[in-house]
C-alpha cells in the first residue's frame, strides 16, 4: 500500500510541474508581447491552475444505437457481439463534459484548442475543438468534448482487446472504473494573431466502477 501511495504521489508531483511549467512559459510569452494581449495570455495560463472533474459522458452513440441513458439487454448483447466479431465499421461518439473551477482573481479561456483524450490507456482522439471557452474568477464552468471514431481503426492499430474493455466500461455493459486522460492546448486570438501554449495541460479523472 505504502509502494502505491507513492507512485500516486509522484505522478501528482509530475502533473503539478508540468502545470507550473505550462504557466511559466505563457508568463514570459505576455512579457514579450504587445499589452494588449496580456489579458489573453493570462486567461490562457489561468487554466493550468484550474481545478477539473468528471461531470458526465452524453450524447452516447454506438453505430446507431443511443445508449446516453443506460443500456438495454439486447443493445448489450449486440454491441458485444459487434465487438467480438466487427463488421468493416464501427462509427462511435460521446462527449465528456468536464468541470472547472476557476480559482484565479481573473477569468480563465481560450478561443480553441487541440486536444488528445487517453480512456485506459487507449488513445480514443486527437482533434481540434473550435469553440470559444471562458469561466470567471471564482466560478465552475462545463468544458464539453467531443469524441467521434470508428471503432475498427483503434482495432487495427493492436489494441482490440483494451479498446472492448473500455467500451464496455463505456456503455455500462461492465461496471469497472474507467481511468480518462484529457490533454488539452488552447490558443487565444489577439489582434488576429493565434498564439499557442507550447505545452498541453494535463488533466486526469476516473468515473464509474462500484
Amino acid at each position: 500500500m505504502l509502494f502505491l501511495q507513492q507512485i500516486v504521489k509522484q505522478h501528482n508531483s509530475k502533473q503539478i510541474l508540468m502545470k507550473k511549467k505550462i504557466s511559466v512559459i505563457l508568463i514570459i510569452a505576455c512579457l514579450m508581447l504587445p499589452a494588449g494581449c496580456e489579458n489573453g495570455i493570462r486567461g490562457a495560463k489561468n487554466l493550468a491552475d484550474c481545478e477539473y472533474n468528471f461531470k458526465s459522458v452524453t450524447e452516447l452513440v454506438i453505430v446507431d444505437m443511443d445508449v446516453s441513458n443506460g443500456v438495454t439487454p439486447m443493445q448489450a448483447l449486440t454491441i458485444t457481439e459487434l465487438l467480438l466479431n466487427p463488421p468493416s465499421s464501427i462509427p462511435l461518439k460521446f462527449t465528456v463534459n468536464v468541470e472547472v473551477y476557476n480559482p484565479n482573481s481573473s477569468f480563465a479561456g481560450f478561443e480553441k484548442m487541440e486536444y488528445i483524450i487517453h480512456i485506459d490507456g487507449v488513445e480514443f482522439a486527437r482533434d481540434r475543438y473550435t469553440e470559444r471557452f471562458r469561466v470567471n474568477a471564482g466560478e465552475t464552468g462545463v468544458l464539453s468534448v467531443p469524441v467521434k471514431l470508428d471503432v475498427v481503426d483503434l482495432f487495427s492499430a493492436g489494441q482490440q482487446q483494451a479498446t472492448i474493455n473500455t467500451i464496455k466500461n463505456l456503455v455500462g455493459i461492465t461496471s469497472e472504473k474507467t481511468e480518462v486522460r484529457l490533454q488539452l492546448k488552447p490558443t487565444i486570438v489577439v489582434e488576429g494573431i493565434s498564439i499557442t501554449s507550447p505545452k498541453y495541460i494535463p488533466v486526469n479523472f476516473s468515473f464509474g466502477g462500484n
